[in-house]
């Protein structure tokens, strides 16, 4: 029997609803994801690290190093916004 887990393509996981790709090494950007975790009161955006598997490769999927990270992302579907604009979507999104 397979792990369903492991059959999850990332066309499948693009289409939940946006998904903010932090720093979790970064102070500022842990405390934006915390603060999202708490804000987030409809469950609207996912949070994926960098370090982790889905993030890393969701990072490298738009031409950015994980080994290097720089800015934040927002996908939400075929749309990505990056650095300020990811901020501000952020907060468009929590109302």
């Amino acid at each position: 029997m397979s792990d369903d887990r492991s059959s999850i393509t990332l066309g499948k996981l693009l289409k939940g609803g946006p998904i903010v790709l932090f720093d979790a090494e970064c102070i500022l950007c842990s405390a934006n994801a915390q603060f999202i975790l708490t804000y987030d009161k409809a469950e609207r955006f996912r949070l994926a690290s960098l370090q982790g598997e889905v993030g890393a490769s969701l990072f490298r999927s738009h031409g950015l190093d994980p080994a290097d990270p720089t800015s934040i992302l927002v996908i939400n579907g075929s749309s990505v916004r990056k650095d300020s604009d990811a901020v501000l979507s952020i907060y468009e999104g929590l109302g």
